[in-house]
């Protein structure tokens, strides 16, 4: 879109409604499938630890606790992230289609979605790095 008030040609709005798409199918195999990935595999070595390394009587267990409760969270937000997201995905083709029309300008292309996914995105990344730093926290007082 080099100018906002000139309608895309057949041509460019294809290749735009199509980037579109091919964005949409990048977020839901790329950021949150690493994440959730991440994060299951962040809760089964802490239950791996608990069978194996840790001590009968645990100290600071609340940080063990808050840990799985962080990375759960991390794996709900993610979850809801990419529902969110292909939605937004699918506002910005309709404002894409809209403003090929002429029936949108810049101004008025809104897309709350893909503000939510980012909110969303930013909260599962502050709730994975607690749960992260609460087992490491637990597990180097307990080893």
């Amino acid at each position: 879109m080099e100018n906002p008030t000139t309608p895309l040609d057949r041509e460019e709005y294809l290749r735009e409604r199509d980037l579109l798409i091919r964005a949409e199918l990048s977020l839901a195999q790329s950021f949150d499938k690493y994440l959730i990935t991440l994060s299951g595999g962040a809760f089964g070595v802490s239950i791996a630890y608990l069978r194996d390394l840790a001590k009968p009587t645990f100290s600071m267990a609340y940080m063990l606790y808050l840990s799985w409760s962080c990375l759960g969270l991390t794996i709900l937000l993610m979850l809801f992230a990419l529902i969110v997201g292909q939605k937004a995905f699918r506002r910005q083709a309709q404002l894409l289609g809209l403003y090929q029309e002429g029936k949108a300008s810049e101004s008025s292309m809104q897309n709350c979605a893909a503000k939510t996914t980012t909110v969303l995105n930013w909260v599962s990344i502050l709730s994975f790095t607690v749960g992260l730093v609460s087992l490491a926290i637990f597990s180097i007082v307990n080893i």
